[in-house]
Order: structure tokens, then sequence, then C-alpha cells
């Protein structure tokens, strides 16, 4: 019974999370399509115009679907890709003149193709920013300690002003030491370079005093 409280707890707490994110964001992004899963989503991220690109990511974003995070890491790293003849949607990795094709659902190998049979899915700055946010709220959501305090880490290098209320609630909800320092460091340095308010600078500048490691001594600096 304790082990199902705390899974209710965890599940609670990450729909909580990503529902922070998604609010955060909801000011930049148009209004939300009728495709919510995955399925529906992949021909819009494959295919769409930069701004449905970045309001199905933003989707994804906060559907907490384990999935999400393969593909997301694939359209960021230019890996995602549609058939030129069909329009099915996959990912692809490149092995010598060949790309070997994956299931965006399942990441299962099932054959390979020439790039020039494949539709490349383009992103812009703005869609790019939108999936590093994406990917952090998914993750700092998830289960295990050791992928929220990486995440935390991940996303001191990627700051953004949306990120700030997830970071906050993540830091709320967050109870292991090593998780939380991370949280704290990244939150701190994201509100000393977006935030316009002195006083909430100044706090920043003291919580990163705590930490000795050279990317925040150069923020500092």
């Amino acid at each position: 019974r304790s082990c199902l409280r705390l899974s209710a707890t965890a599940s609670r707490s990450r729909i909580a999370l990503v529902l922070v994110w998604f609010a955060a964001l909801a000011v930049f992004l148009p209004t939300t399509a009728n495709a919510q899963t995955l399925e529906e989503l992949l021909p819009i991220l494959a295919g769409g115009s930069y701004g449905e690109k970045a309001e199905a990511v933003a989707v994804l974003g906060a559907s907490g679907d384990d999935r999400a995070a393969a593909v997301l890491q694939a359209l960021l790293d230019g890996n995602l890709y549609a058939r030129k003849e069909g329009g099915e949607v996959v990912i692809g990795e490149q092995r010598g003149d060949v790309l070997i094709l994956l299931d965006p659902l399942t990441l299962a190998e099932f054959g390979q193709a020439a790039e020039a049979d494949l539709d490349h899915a383009r992103v812009n700055n703005r869609v790019r920013g939108v999936i590093r946010s994406a990917l952090g709220a998914l993750q700092l959501a998830d289960g295990d300690p050791a992928v929220r305090r990486q995440s935390a880490t991940a996303l001191f290098r990627s700051r953004s002003a949306e990120m700030i209320p997830l970071l906050e609630a993540a830091l709320a909800r967050e109870e292991d030491t090593k998780a939380r320092k991370a949280i704290t460091r990244t939150l701190a340095a994201s509100k000393l370079d977006f935030s316009d308010d002195l006083a909430v600078r100044l706090a920043a500048v003291h919580a990163l005093g705590t930490f000795v490691d050279r990317e925040v001594r150069a923020l500092l600096a």
C-alpha cells in the first residue's frame, strides 16, 4: 500500500510539473490543435509549419508520454524524417550511405532507406527552444532522481525564461538532495539571466555563490 501511495504521489507531481510548464508556454503558442497523442502529432512534427511544430512539441511536453522524449530528441538532432512516398514518419540513423529506419513509437529497427527518399523534418530556433523545454519538462518529472538531476544540469546549459516556473515547481516537490542542488543551481542561473527584478537577481547571485564549479564562476565573473 505504501508503494501505491508513493506511486500515486509521484504521478500527481509529474502531472503538476508538466501542467505548470504547459501553462508557462501557452502565451507563446497558437491554440492547441485537435491532435493530442504522439501518433496524431507525428505528421505535424515531420511536415507541419514551424508554428504547428512548436505547438505539437508543447503538447508532447505536457503529455507525460514516455515515448515522446526519443521523438523530440530525434527532431532536435535532425533525425526525424517522413517518407516522400506515403508520408510515413520515421527516425533515421546514418550508417554509411544509408539511413537505418526506426519506428518512432517503439524505436525498433525495421529497414533502411536512402536519404533522397525521405523528407527531412526541419526546425527553426524557436522550435528548438520549445523542444529543449519540452524535454526538460519530461525529464524533470521522471521517477528516477538521477534523471531529474541530469535534466537540471542539462537545462543549466540551455536556460530559458519559460523554464523558470517549471524549475520552481520541481524544486518545491523535490526530495532528493542531489537533484534539489542541481535544480537550485539552474533555477538561480535562469533568474539571473532573465529576471528584470533586481531583488530576484541579487538573490540568484547569493544562491549561486554556494556553488564553486567552473560554469557558475564563469556566469558570475
